[in-house]
């Protein structure tokens, strides 16, 4: 069963990549169920980013047919476990430590809005909770499956990439670095988080960069994200999807796409072609879900025609 891991609906990639829209998320989603049997984004996309819970809300059967199915790790079953897990008050204090000083109602419209640069102002107990509730009844009402999946443990492989990328002497992005010390001082927090913390906490280094408005902010911010999405892909079951703001990010000096990345988006550029030449309405995020299918088919198809074995074999091929 191929599968494939959407970067663009994760809300913090929402942040670094301009003017995401619910449009955009629909085109993504259903761009690549052209390709891909299951989209596998995280639950905390659906619960973080307003963006990408409001596509889903708008077109919940892309839920309800499997199309998408939400991972969650293991060993939470269901939604509830999953946010008891989640370490909430671990995180204010980590940001208060950090001089930034929100509530636990503050802080959850923070969680809940993770695609916004903007810290929450402050509403009433109420509304935050209002807002959670709403989501998670979306999500117990609309997902049939979930994807579980074993947490990752490349602790040490993150460790060695972010101390190469956010050291200004060696990181194959230094030319394009403006202020050192901001660099060196992320690069800090960074690997202070993985000691503490176990993981690369993107939330918690994402709120210190926008609350700190750092020259280099958009610049460091995708180091991380590349870092973060580059090490998970090493273990997971899914192709990873690179968005916008990773391909740019590519330019300025990092590695080369692996293999897998470099197959995908052939292979979105031959689609894009493809409907260039035909003259076709681009538009796909309004295709209903049996016309969806029924393209799916036709296009896996007609790839497999044009481009032989190129998709038949590896993670992630048609």
């Amino acid at each position: 069963m191929k599968s494939v891991y959407p970067t663009l609906l994760d809300p913090l990639t929402q942040q670094i990549t301009d003017s995401i829209t619910k449009a955009d998320i629909l085109r993504e989603i259903k761009t690549q169920a052209l390709f891909f049997d299951i989209i596998c984004p995280s639950i905390s996309h659906i619960l973080s980013s307003k963006c990408t819970y409001d596509a889903l809300k708008d077109q919940p059967e892309l839920l309800i047919e499997g199309i998408v199915q939400p991972q969650i790790p293991k060993p939470f079953a269901n939604i509830d476990e999953y946010l008891q897990w989640v370490r909430m008050k671990e995180e204010i204090e980590w940001l208060k430590k950090l001089g930034i000083h929100l509530t636990e109602n503050s802080y959850l419209m923070l969680y809940l809005n993770r695609n916004s640069t903007k810290l929450p102002e402050t509403t009433t107990v109420a509304d935050a909770k209002i807002l959670l509730k709403e989501r998670i009844n979306f999500i117990n009402a609309n997902v049939k499956k979930f994807w579980h999946y074993d947490q990752p443990t490349v602790a040490d492989l993150v460790r060695i990439s972010i101390a190469r990328d956010l050291d200004p002497e060696i990181s194959p992005f230094s030319k394009n670095f403006k202020e050192i010390d901001e660099v060196k001082r992320i690069r800090s927090l960074a690997l202070e988080l993985l000691d503490k913390r176990g993981m690369l906490d993107r939330s918690i280094l994402f709120t210190y960069i926008n609350a700190q408005r750092l020259v280099d902010g958009i610049l460091l911010k995708r180091i991380i994200n590349r870092v973060y999405f580059t090490c998970g892909a090493i273990v997971t079951d899914h192709m990873l999807s690179p968005d916008p703001s990773y391909i740019q990010l590519l330019s300025k000096g990092s590695k080369e796409l692996n293999s897998i990345e470099r197959k995908y988006l052939i292979t979105r550029t031959a689609f894009d072609a493809l409907l260039r030449y035909l003259k076709v309405d681009p538009s796909i995020e309004i295709l209903d879900i049996d016309s969806l299918k029924n393209c799916e088919s036709g296009l896996k198809n007609l790839f497999i025609k044009l481009f032989g074995t190129m998709w038949k074999d590896g993670k992630g091929a048609i």
